[in-house]
């Protein structure tokens, strides 16, 4: 026996004592909760081992659980940072009347605006380690749950020397240690403060993918690092930040993830560190979903500004919502278009960056970016 059997064994003990359906009675919450959370996080400690071995577990451990209490389907909400996860969130949630959930539970909205510091509430009673409630008062959809996820690989950091390349690039460059951040969140109390937590990812069954064109993202990660600093973004600046960004962290890329092929592109366009980190995350998004044997539905930011209405009829379809009576549908135009993006960029930036693009993308993202042109 090796030792990831003898791993899943200790579980099964676990289950089969506080869980399984065979016990005539629990003998407490807490203890039920206990052998939950531990049979969750060993599990999910195992997919890093073999992801197919642990998902026969993982099913093993849900049905027992499932017994117990009825868990909601999750739908996940898989964007890269500045993609435009907050605007679904928000249209959801105002033409819903009920509440997304999310994998940070050290963020509530009450009642419209995001707080932190306040505990997280898990949005199943009986499954404590997420994903948590995201409104504090919009009812719950009672089926089914359009839930948010970043996954990994991004840096969320924006001053210099505060993103270390070993926590937010690494994940991308294997399957199991993204999918695994997939599940992964915070969840705050008052007592321990930030704490990282894992849930069962075998609960997803859909997967909404949040795409925006990757000179937007970047664009926009610019927007917001200006406006945290109180100054007026222009084309100088985001040319300034870029280059920032390829001192602090370009040769690290380079000569730590770079082919020669990526290398050569990477010498000619701007920001090449931020383009590569948003392009390995939609390669490990497919291949999550692909794992999962779950075809995503691609949902472009860029079609808000053409058909808001049928673009929200598209998302509850999908994931099982209705529209309310007094469906809201606020739009923030200050979003750019591509089109304006593209302006902040050299014609010789704009090809460089196109051959880095090419260079890197899977095929399933070169068909998701093909509608962009550059």
């Amino acid at each position: 026996m090796d030792c990831l059997d003898t791993h899943v064994s200790t579980i099964r003990r676990h289950i089969k004592k506080h869980v399984s359906p065979m016990t005539t009675r629990l003998r407490s919450k807490t203890a039920f909760l206990f052998a939950t959370g531990l049979a969750a996080l060993s599990i999910l400690g195992m997919i890093a081992l073999d992801p197919h071995r642990a998902r026969s577990h993982y099913h093993y451990f849900e049905h027992a659980v499932s017994r117990r209490t009825k868990m909601r389907q999750l739908d996940w909400l898989m964007s890269y940072p500045f993609s435009g996860s907050e605007v679904t969130i928000r249209l959801t949630q105002n033409c819903s009347h009920t509440s997304v959930a999310t994998n940070y539970g050290q963020f509530l909205q009450f009642p419209d605006k995001v707080h932190a510091g306040i505990p997280s509430r898990p949005i199943e009673d009986d499954a404590v380690h997420g994903p948590f409630r995201f409104n504090s008062y919009l009812p719950l959809p009672k089926e089914e749950i359009l839930t948010r996820t970043h996954c990994s690989g991004y840096c969320r950091e924006e001053e210099p020397g505060e993103c270390r390349i070993e926590e937010f690039v690494k994940p991308l460059m294997k399957l199991t240690n993204f999918f695994a951040a997939c599940s992964s969140g915070v969840r705050w109390s008052y007592r321990r403060g930030d704490e990282i937590d894992y849930y069962n990812p075998y609960r997803v069954k859909k997967i909404v993918l949040q795409i925006r064109s990757p000179f937007s993202v970047v664009l926009s990660r610019y927007k917001r690092f200006q406006e945290k600093r109180g100054i007026k973004a222009t084309v100088a600046g985001f040319f300034s930040y870029c280059k920032n960004h390829d001192i602090t962290y370009g040769e690290k890329y380079k000569t730590t993830f770079y082919t020669p092929e990526e290398m050569a592109f990477a010498d000619d366009m701007q920001c090449h560190g931020e383009f590569y980190r948003v392009l390995k995350w939609y390669n490990k998004a497919f291949e999550v979903a692909a794992f999962l044997k779950i075809k995503p539905m691609l949902f472009y930011f860029e079609d808000y500004f053409d058909d808001l209405d049928g673009n929200v009829d598209k998302l509850f379809d999908y994931v099982g919502l209705e529209r309310h009576p007094k469906c809201e549908l606020p739009f923030d135009t200050q979003y750019e278009p591509m089109k304006e993006a593209l302006l902040y960029f050299t014609k010789d930036h704009l090809a460089a960056t196109h051959g880095f693009i090419d260079t890197i993308i899977s095929p399933e993202v070169r068909e998701a970016y093909s509608r962009y042109e550059y």
